[in-house]
């Protein structure tokens, strides 16, 4: 902060002495005789030996009206020494004088910087304006934790470029800054990010060499889980005795048609009509990453279990300690269980299915209580072929289920309602098989709901067919 006033200081005080003007400058190709015409931004500045002209910048074939040379000038000089204009610029004329300033405060950020010395100057702060401001905080942190990994060390022994590493951290700090795609993140690093500041420039700055380091960051992928993982264990003393493990999946908008593992499957974000890929994801007990894998969209959850933990076991895994694999019941079918016991693991699971024993409500231990906020949780302990299960009851989360029951109830008998009104109403479906067929899937849809009532479908029929087209629906509760 200090250099930067400093720096704003000096600029200004080297141009509150400096008229400026417009001068028009031709020059001939010596080949081809051929006249170009360019303007020159061109300051008086006092100096001890009397008033001497200096080139300011070059900004090239401009498309304006001569008429409008002393207006530019004028306009870059009030927005160099932080004056206010009174009248209403013109706006093409107006990016010209934006661009020609930002380029003069780049220059001579650059020719000042090597020479900051301790010479403070009092300044008004009030008259300061702000241009072109650049986020720095949140990359400072990024980019602290980057060197604390020692990941320029990393991607160096593996064969990477010093000039695409900063590139490559641009990425991971856009990916935890300011999530967005590869082409927002070029944007944001360029331009609102001072993240460069920090890492130095990469040597290329197309898109193309974004998209190429994203894929050699990929391309790294188990070596650098490995080395995190490793550097991550050694300067938090973590003791990986749990393991998370859990799967979700993503879905590609367009075709993804040279990504072999894009397939159609079951979305969890109900985008059942785009492909999707599915990540399984390995965490320990405070949050760190250990191992991940792409799978197939339509993969088998169940089916990872074995794969994930093989391939854990080969990079992380310490060999004399007893590690316990926490997971879903979706995974944790008897086959899976099965394989953690043969393999000397421990593991938490939701159990599948009733329980091998009679629920007893009786003698529960209650662990929290409030009643302010209607928390009561209750568990109690039971042991069964040397297998230990907890049984857990909350007020919260039977409130929870009953309103989850309740609500697919109500679509379900709203649904029914529909299309049973729907036999006296013209244009509304009143064919038998149809009916039949709409009543299957509300049955499939609300597996729950539908086992609670019984449904008949009376056929009627048609004068002037055997076949029944018309028919009635009957709905009534079941009794408990």
């Amino acid at each position: 902060m200090t250099h930067t006033i400093i720096l704003l200081d000096m600029i200004i005080l080297l141009y509150i002495m400096s008229a400026m003007y417009i001068k028009k400058v031709k020059k001939r190709n010596g080949r081809t005789e051929k006249v170009y015409e360019y303007l020159h931004l061109v300051g008086s500045v006092r100096t001890e030996n009397g008033s001497r002209r200096r080139l300011i910048l070059n900004p090239g074939s401009i498309d304006i009206d001569p008429s409008q040379y002393n207006t530019l000038a004028k306009r870059i000089e009030f927005i160099l020494t932080g004056q206010k204009n009174i009248f209403e610029p013109d706006a093409q004329l107006e990016k010209h004088v934006s661009d020609a300033a930002r380029k003069i405060f780049k220059k001579q950020a650059k020719d000042i910087s090597s020479d900051v010395d301790s010479n403070f100057q009092n300044i008004d702060t009030k008259s300061l304006e702000v241009h072109s401001p650049q986020s720095l905080g949140s990359e400072y942190i990024c980019h602290s934790i980057w060197k604390e990994l020692k990941l320029d060390d990393f991607f160096k022994s593996n064969g990477i470029s010093e000039h695409v590493i900063p590139i490559i951290e641009s990425l991971v700090a856009g990916r935890l800054i300011a999530l967005a795609s590869g082409r927002h993140t070029k944007t944001w690093v360029e331009n609102r990010s001072a993240l460069y500041e920090l890492t130095g420039p990469p040597l290329r700055k197309s898109l193309n060499s974004y998209y190429r380091a994203g894929d050699k960051l990929y391309s790294l992928k188990d070596a650098l889980e490995n080395h995190l993982s490793s550097k991550e264990k050694d300067l938090f003393s973590l003791s990986e005795k749990m393991f998370f493990f859990d799967l979700t999946n993503i879905y590609f908008e367009g075709e993804a048609l040279k990504n072999p593992k894009a397939v159609r499957g079951r979305s969890k974000e109900k985008r059942s009509d785009c492909k999707l890929v599915t990540l399984g994801l390995i965490i320990d007990e405070t949050g760190f990453s250990k191992h991940s894998r792409v799978f197939p969209g339509n993969q088998s959850e169940p089916k990872t279990l074995e794969t994930m933990i093989k391939e854990l076991e080969n990079k992380t895994c310490s060999k004399d300690v007893k590690h316990t694999i926490v997971m879903d019941a979706g995974i944790s079918t008897s086959d899976n269980l099965r394989f953690l016991k043969e393999n000397n693991y421990h593991y938490i699971v939701v159990n599948r299915g009733n329980a091998p024993f009679n629920k007893d409500y009786s003698d529960m231990q209650i662990i929290k209580e409030d009643p302010v906020k209607g928390i009561k949780i209750e568990v109690k302990r039971f042991v069964e072929e040397k297998e230990v299960y907890i049984l857990c009851k909350s007020e919260k989360k039977k409130g929870k289920e009953r309103s989850m029951r309740t609500r697919a109830e109500n679509l379900f008998l709203e649904r029914l309602e529909y299309y049973s009104n729907g036999l006296s109403k013209p244009g509304r479906v009143k064919n038998y098989k149809k009916i039949i067929e709409v009543i299957g899937r509300l049955k499939e849809k609300y597996p729950k709901a539908a086992k609670l009532y019984n449904i008949d479908v009376i056929p009627e029929k048609d004068k002037l067919s055997d076949d029944p087209k018309l028919c009635a629906v009957n709905i009534k509760r079941k009794k408990r």
